[in-house]
C-alpha cells in the first residue's frame, strides 16, 4: 500500500476507536522480522500498527533519496520524511502505548523499542540536514554540532534497542556503528576548524594533528570491531574515512614542523554542544471528516443522521434565538446608559487615557489634519471637475436635439441615456458629500485636541478623587454591570454548550445502529434532543429575571448620576473626555468618508472619459447633419454604479 492509502486507512480506524464503542474485533499482527506475532481485541493497537507502518513507508521513501542527495531539493525530501517517520514513532509511544501497553504486543510495538525507531529515524533525518549543510557552505564548527547530535540521537536508539528484548541486536549495532561514523566525521570537521583558526591565529596546530589522530582511530575501530556487520556500502565509506584522516593527521604534523606543538589529547578537545534540530511533533495525519465516516457506517444511518441534524438544528435555532433575543435587550440598555464609558471616566483620577493618546498622537505623527483637510479639497476638486465635464457632455447632446436638427442616432441616444444615469449617480452623491462636511466641521470645532500636547489635554482634566457617597454609589454600579456581565457570559457559554451538544451524535448513532433501522426514528430523535432542551431549562430562571436585572441597572445608574451632581471635577473631566472621543471619532469618519467619496468620482471620471471618447468617435463617423451614423457602438458592458462618499 502507498503512504496515501495507508493513512486512508489510518483514519477509518481512528474513527471506529475514537466514535464508536469498543468493537469485538481481533486484529493480528507480525513483527517486523515476520517471526513473531500477536492476536488481540483492543482496536487501538490496530491503530498504533498502522501508524507504524506509515512511519516504516515514510523512511523508505526517505532512504530511497539518500542514494542521489546532490541537489538541496534531494535532500529536503530526505529530511522531512525521515522527521515524519520520527513523529509517527513519537505519537503511538507517547499518546497510543497507555491504550494497549498491558497487553500483548510484539517486540517492536513496546515502548523501548518505539523510543528506539522514534531516535533512529530523527537520527537519519539530522544526517541529511548536515548533507545539507554541506551544500550550502556552513562552518566547520556548526557541522561539528550536528553531528554531535547526531551522535547522541544514535547512542539513545541503541540503548533503547538494547532493552526492547528485540530478537536480534542487529539495530543496536547498526545504531552503534552510524554513532561512530557521527563521531569520526565530527572530529574531521573539527580539524576543519582548527586548520582555520591556524590560518588566522597560528595556534592550534596540535589540536589539529589530534582530531586527526582521533578520527582514524575510531574509522579503523569500525573497520575491526564491525567487521562482520558492515554492510559493503559502509565499509568502503569507513575506509575512505581511514585515508582522509590520515591524511589529515599528516598534513597537521607536516604543519607542525613550524610550531612544534603538543599533540592535543581527546580529554582537551573543545566541547561542542550537541545540537538537536528540528523537535518532533505530532505526525501530519489530515484530520477526518465526514465523508471518511459515512464510508464506515450503512447508509440508512448517515442517511438518519443527516435528518436528525436538520431536525435539531431547526429546533435548537428557535431556543438559541430566544436567549439572543434576551442578550441583546441587555447589551442594548447598557449601550444606551454608556455604562462602560462612564465607569472608565469616574475610575479615572489623573491623566489622558492611553487609549485617547494613542489615537491622537497617531494623528500628530502623520500629520493628519492637514491631510484630512488636503484630501478634502482634492475629493472637492476631482468633484467639481466632473460635473463640469459632464454638464458640458449634456450641454452638447441638448444643443443636438434642437429644433431642425435630424434625431439623434441610436449611439448617441444610449450616450444620453448614460449620461442621465451618471448625473443622477452624482446627485445621490450629494448627501454622502453633506456627510463629509458635518464630520469635518466637528473636527475643526474641536481641532485643538487633536492637536495639543499631552501635558496640554491633561491640564483640562481635573484629579481629585471621588467623595465617599460618590464611590460607594461607583462600586454599586460596577456591580451591577459586573453581575449583567456574568449573565451574559454565562448565557453564551450555555449556547455554546447546546451547539456542541447538538453537533455530538454518538449516542443517537449508537443507537441508530442498535436498532438496525426498524426502530422508532422520530423518537429516537425527540428523546436526544430532549437532552438538549434540559440543558436549556437551566437558562430559564436567568431569562425570567430579565426585568429585574434591567431595573438594577437603571436604579445603580440613576443614584450614580444623583452621586456625581455634587462632583464637579468628575463632571468636567467626563465633559472633555466625551468631546475628546467625538472628535477623534468625527475624524476617523471624516477620513473613512473621503476616501470613499475619492473612489467614486475616480470611478465617476473614468466612466465619464469612455462616455466621451464614444461620443466624440460618433460625432467624427457621422453625417455633417448628425444624421444616421454610418457605425454604432453599442452600450458601454453594464458595471455597477460607484458607491458615494459616506453611503
Amino acid at each position: 500500500m502507498s503512504i496515501s492509502e495507508t493513512i486512508e486507512y489510518y483514519c477509518f480506524v481512528s474513527q471506529i476507536v475514537d466514535s464508536f464503542p469498543p468493537v469485538g474485533i481481533q486484529v493480528k499482527w507480525s513483527d517486523i522480522y515476520r517471526k513473531n506475532a500477536t492476536s488481540t481485541y483492543n482496536f487501538t493497537y490496530e491503530k498504533a500498527c498502522v501508524l507504524f507502518n506509515i512511519a516504516a513507508l515514510h523512511s523508505q521513501k526517505a532512504f530511497k533519496f539518500t542514494s542521489s542527495m546532490e541537489s538541496l531539493g534531494d535532500i529536503q525530501i530526505v529530511i522531512n520524511e525521515y522527521k515524519e517517520a520520527a513523529n509517527c514513532f513519537l505519537y503511538i509511544r507517547q499518546v497510543l502505548f497507555s491504550s494497549y501497553g498491558q497487553d500483548n504486543k510484539t517486540w517492536d510495538m513496546s515502548e523501548a523499542a518505539l523510543l528506539g525507531f522514534e531516535n533512529f529515524c530523527h537520527a537519519l533525518s539530522q544526517l541529511a540536514v548536515a548533507k545539507k549543510a554541506d551544500l550550502s557552505g556552513t562552518k566547520p564548527y556548526a557541522k561539528s554540532a550536528i553531528l554531535f547530535g547526531c551522535q547522541k540521537m544514535f547512542d539513545d536508539a541503541a540503548a533503547a534497542f538494547e532493552s526492547s528484548n528485540a530478537p536480534s541486536s542487529s539495530w543496536a549495532t547498526l545504531c552503534h556503528i552510524l554513532s561512530e561514523f557521527c563521531l569520526g566525521n565530527a572530529y574531521l570537521y573539527l580539524a576543519e576548524y582548527a586548520k582555520q583558526r591556524l590560518e588566522t591565529t597560528s595556534t592550534g596546530c596540535g589540536l589539529l594533528v589530534g582530531l586527526g589522530a582521533e578520527a582514524e582511530k575510531v574509522f579503523r575501530a569500525i573497520l575491526e570491531k564491525y567487521r562482520k556487520a558492515l554492510s559493503k556500502p559502509l565499509s568502503e565509506m569507513a575506509t575512505d574515512l581511514v585515508q582522509k584522516s590520515h591524511t589529515t593527521y599528516i598534513e597537521g604534523m607536516k604543519e607542525n614542523r613550524a610550531y612544534l606543538e603538543v599533540q592535543t589529547p581527546v580529554s582537551d578537545f573543545p566541547q561542542v554542544e550537541a545540537k538537536i534540530l528540528h523537535p518532533l511533533t505530532e505526525p501530519d495525519i489530515p484530520n477526518i471528516g465526514p465523508g471518511s465516516f459515512e464510508k464506515m457506517v450503512p447508509q440508512y444511518v448517515v442517511d438518519a443522521l443527516a435528518r436528525y441534524h436538520s431536525f435539531a438544528q431547526g429546533e435548537l435555532d428557535k431556543l438559541i434565538q430566544s436567549i439572543e433575543g434576551y442578550n441583546k435587550q441587555l447589551e442594548q440598555v447598557k449601550e444606551n446608559l454608556h455604562v462602560d464609558n462612564v465607569i472608565s471616566t469616574a475610575k479615572s483620577k489623573a491623566g489622558l487615557p492611553e487609549e485617547y493618546w494613542e489615537q491622537i498622537q497617531d494623528i500628530q505623527e502623520k500629520d493628519g489634519l492637514q491631510t484630512l483637510f488636503s484630501r478634502l479639497h482634492s475629493m472637492n476638486s476631482k468633484a467639481s471637475a466632473v460635473k463640469t465635464s459632464m454638464q458640458e457632455l449634456q450641454q452638447e447632446l441638448g444643443e443636438l436635439q434642437k429644433p431642425g436638427n435630424p434625431p439623434l442616432s441610436s449611439a448617441l441616444s444610449q450616450i444620453m441615456v448614460e449620461l442621465n444615469k451618471f448625473m443622477g449617480y452624482l446627485g445621490e452623491a450629494m448627501s454622502g458629500e453633506q456627510k463629509v462636511n458635518d464630520q469635518v466641521q466637528k473636527v475643526t470645532q474641536n481641532r485643538t485636541y487633536l492637536e495639543s500636547s499631552r501635558g496640554d489635554l491633561e491640564a483640562q482634566l481635573p484629579s481629585e478623587d471621588l467623595s465617599g457617597n460618590a464611590q460607594v454609589a461607583l462600586e454599586q454600579l460596577q456591580k451591577a454591570v459586573g453581575e449583567i456581565d456574568s449573565i451574559l457570559q454565562t448565557r453564551r457559554q450555555k449556547i455554546n454548550e447546546l451547539l456542541a451538544m447538538e453537533k455530538d451524535d454518538s449516542k443517537i448513532r449508537d443507537e441508530l445502529i442498535q436498532e438496525k433501522g426498524s426502530g422508532d426514528e422520530r423518537g429516537i430523535f425527540t428523546r436526544n434532543f430532549n437532552l438538549i432542551k434540559d440543558k436549556f431549562h437551566e437558562l430559564e430562571l436567568s431569562m425570567q429575571c430579565q426585568n429585574t436585572y434591567i431595573s438594577a441597572l437603571q436604579q445603580r445608574f440613576e443614584e450614580f448620576n444623583m452621586a456625581m451632581k455634587s462632583e464637579p471635577s468628575y463632571m468636567q473631566r467626563q465633559s472633555v473626555l466625551i468631546n475628546i472621543s467625538r472628535t477623534i471619532e468625527a475624524f476617523n469618519n471624516a477620513s473613512s468618508f473621503i476616501a470613499e467619496g475619492t473612489t467614486f468620482y475616480e470611478k465617476l471620471d473614468a466612466n465619464y472619459k469612455q462616455l466621451r471618447a464614444r461620443f466624440d468617435a460618433e460625432k467624427k463617423s457621422a453625417s455633417p447633419g448628425f444624421g444616421s451614423p454610418k457605425r454604432s457602438f453599442p452600450p458601454a458592458s453594464g458595471s455597477p454604479p460607484p458607491q458615494g462618499p459616506g453611503e
